[in-house]
């Protein structure tokens, strides 16, 4: 087998050795026995312990990299972009479950820091992704402008916990998928969301208040 292709294989195991172990406690013997190889196969590729940590951190950041890459690519909507990100990570879930357990592992890590920081990098750069894209979402009168930023944008990727853990505990992928829309819905109101399910004309939102001023 070509070497590039054995190490993304040995780095897949890795993956699910993590995934069911932990991140922190993975050794070079769970991932012989995942990828069905000698120990010295995964020593030739990994020589100790870090090397697999990092390697593992690596595919996570670029798997999440390349998801927000090609969601981003396919619209300049904001709220299309949210929900599509939203239902990106859903079908994730269905592929392999190993990323979402690894990333929402991160905050139990406190005695591995460098892990726990290179996780919770990967993490806070989502967020920003999010607010970015929120604001986007209030430039282009498609989300309430009196939303709190910053706290729906945390909201927003919390709920990728909410979801990794209906999937953990076996919600198939319809509920999943209503699940997601529901929370969406609650985050960002039924109007700015169902114009994106409904692929109704785009049109401009008002908060609330607004609403109120103009029927005073």
């Amino acid at each position: 087998m070509d070497p590039a292709e054995r190490r993304r294989l040995l780095v897949r195991a890795a993956m699910r050795a993590a995934g069911f172990r932990s991140l922190a406690g993975v050794t070079t013997d769970d991932v012989a026995r995942e990828g069905g190889v000698s120990r010295a196969a995964v020593l030739k590729y990994f020589p100790d312990r870090d090397a697999i940590v990092s390697a593992v951190l690596d595919e996570v950041e670029r798997s999440v990299r390349e998801q927000v890459a090609r969601v981003r690519a396919s619209t300049d909507d904001a709220v299309r972009l949210l929900v599509n990100l939203a239902v990106a990570y859903g079908a994730t879930l269905e592929r392999g479950f190993d990323y979402a357990s690894i990333m929402l592992s991160w905050s139990t890590l406190h005695r591995q820091p460098r892990i726990a920081e290179r996780l919770a990098r990967i993490f806070l750069d989502f967020v920003a992704l999010a607010d970015e894209t929120i604001r986007l979402g209030i430039r282009q009168k498609k989300i309430p402008p009196d939303i709190d930023i910053e706290l729906a944008a945390w909201t927003f990727v919390g709920y990728f916990s909410t979801i990794a853990s209906a999937k953990q505990f076996g919600r198939p992928p319809e509920w999943i998928y209503h699940l997601q829309i529901a929370l969406l819905r609650n985050l960002f109101g039924s109007d700015a969301v169902d114009r994106v399910l409904t692929g109704a004309p785009a049109a401009a939102l008002t908060s609330k208040r607004s609403k109120a001023r103009t029927r005073r």
